[in-house]
């Protein structure tokens, strides 16, 4: 309530305005009365800013109630007006309250009274009507500003009212919203969410031909009159799909060229481990020929050197088909893997590159760990962490020892790269795994954040922690992972 509310007083009576006057001067304190008494009066007042309350007469020499409050529900519809009146009726009264009026008073003394609490609660009344109007008003001019759409349909798909931002995604005027069908615009859309998901995402062509991606979330109200229906955001994510799919592709780039790097920088211990066998492999062919050549029999020494040449082949087979699948470009394609066989292996790739610099291994992993993942990509998180430790490693003259360990844990199956070599700052441990982040300029860190992104895919937790004697990395997955994108 204003703290002095402006009244407009319409009656001809000079008794009768004193009356209202001292009475909502009484309930309501301070009041600023305009009072009007013939038509002229009336007219200027109709030009002036806005009342905060009517007080009205009905039967006035010049015009009625029903007229006064006729012509304040035009200038004002929100205006709050009474009429307090000895000459109306039950029937004018009816009349008045269907056009707006908002309490009806007699002028008898048993009544008088009740006119200031009338006057309070109409007042009242109407700061909260423009409160809500207010309200209403911010609210739908909101809606017209976000770039969600907002929708009501019926429960068989017709929308009744929609924002601009629906109307923009449906591709059709404002006007033509209401009778719009939602369940025939999505037919030319597939969900890849659940169907009984409340919150969808779409993908399909609008009624133009534009190739699009939409979420829509539904929910259904039942309104006072007990009618169902169903309210709905609606929004257009083509944007945010297209970036997610290039930021993917480049990720991908990324983690590729990454694995290229670690074979360039392991290579010498890659070729020891295929020149050994290929040296064994020439030297046993060249027994055998001599052997042969000399019209000796095929002894059992002599089949044993056959095998040994096969079991040599494939174990170089073995390293070119590990570094192949390394290499290979593709997206990531998790399935079952044996994580023992998968470190044991890796470290099997990793033994000359890791002897060569004068480094002590151990590894402990438990048997019969099985993970849904992309084994390629892991192999490449572990070889960063190793490769990240010899880097740590280098600082120490002797005495360089590193170890990897996978065991089950409650949240899955964790994998740790530890080694004694320089620790790492506590202030930098945070952002270690960060883009471009590393303790030697001549290092920098796209191998740790390329893992960080590749466990986070996985739904799994990578990090690093100073130890007594240096520093362990650690991953931890999921035993169940989905094919998230």
């Amino acid at each position: 309530m204003p703290d002095t509310p402006r009244v407009l007083l319409v009656d001809d009576s000079p008794h009768d305005r004193k009356m209202v006057c001292r009475e909502l001067n009484r309930e309501l304190g301070d009041v600023d009365f305009v009072e009007v008494t013939d038509a002229a009066e009336f007219d200027a007042v109709m030009q002036m800013p806005h009342f905060d309350l009517v007080v009205t007469d009905y039967q006035i020499r010049w015009t009625n109630g029903l007229q006064v409050l006729n012509r304040i529900r035009e200038s004002d519809p929100n205006c709050p007006v009474l009429m307090f009146t000895a000459t109306g009726s039950e029937e004018i009264a009816v009349t008045a309250m269907k056009a707006g009026l908002d309490d009806y008073i007699l002028k008898e003394v048993d009544s008088i009274r009740r006119l200031g609490t009338a006057a309070r609660t109409a007042l009242q009344h109407a700061r909260l009507r423009r409160r809500a109007t207010q309200m209403e008003q911010r609210f739908f001019s909101l809606l017209e500003q976000l770039n969600v759409g907002v929708f009501r349909r019926t429960p068989d798909g017709v929308i009744t009212e929609a924002n601009q931002a629906a109307a923009a995604i449906f591709e059709v005027p404002p006007d033509q919203i209401p009778g719009f069908n939602l369940n025939e615009f999505l037919n030319n859309f597939t969900s890849i969410t659940s169907p009984a998901s409340e919150d969808r995402v779409l993908q399909g062509k609008t009624p133009r031909g534009r190739r699009v991606w939409l979420t829509v979330s539904e929910h259904p109200v039942t309104d006072p009159d007990g009618i169902l229906w169903v309210d709905g955001l609606i929004e257009n994510i083509t944007a945010r799909k297209q970036a997610q799919i290039e930021l993917s592709e480049l990720q991908e780039e990324a983690a590729h060229t990454d694995r290229i790097n670690i074979i360039a920088e392991m290579g010498a211990g890659i070729a020891h481990q295929l020149a050994q066998p290929l040296q064994i492999m020439s030297s046993f062919a060249g027994v055998t020929q001599d052997h042969l050549r000399k019209g000796k029999p095929i002894t059992n020494d002599v089949l044993q050197w056959l095998q040994n040449i096969e079991n040599l082949a494939e174990q170089a087979g073995k390293v070119i088909r590990g570094l192949n699948e390394f290499n290979e470009h593709r997206p990531r394609h998790p399935a079952p893997t044996d994580v023992c066989d998968l470190i044991r292996s890796t470290m099997e790739m990793l033994s000359a590159y890791l002897r060569h610099r004068d480094i002590r291994i151990a590894v402990q992993v438990e048997e019969g760990l099985q993970l849904k993942v992309d084994a390629v990509q892991l192999r490449q998180v572990v070889m960063n962490l190793i490769k990240a430790s010899v880097q740590s490693l280098s600082d120490r003259d002797s005495g360089r020892a590193l170890s990897v360990l996978a065991r089950q844990v409650d949240s899955g199956v964790r994998i740790s790269v530890s080694h004694n070599g320089t620790q790492i700052p506590e202030t930098q441990i945070k952002s270690l795994f960060n883009p471009w982040v590393s303790r030697r300029e001549e290092h920098p860190g796209i191998g740790l954040s390329i893992s960080a992104r590749i466990v986070e895919a996985h739904r799994g937790r990578i990090s690093a922690a100073n130890t007594d004697d240096g520093v362990t990395f650690s991953i931890e997955l999921p035993v169940a992972v989905s094919d998230a994108g």
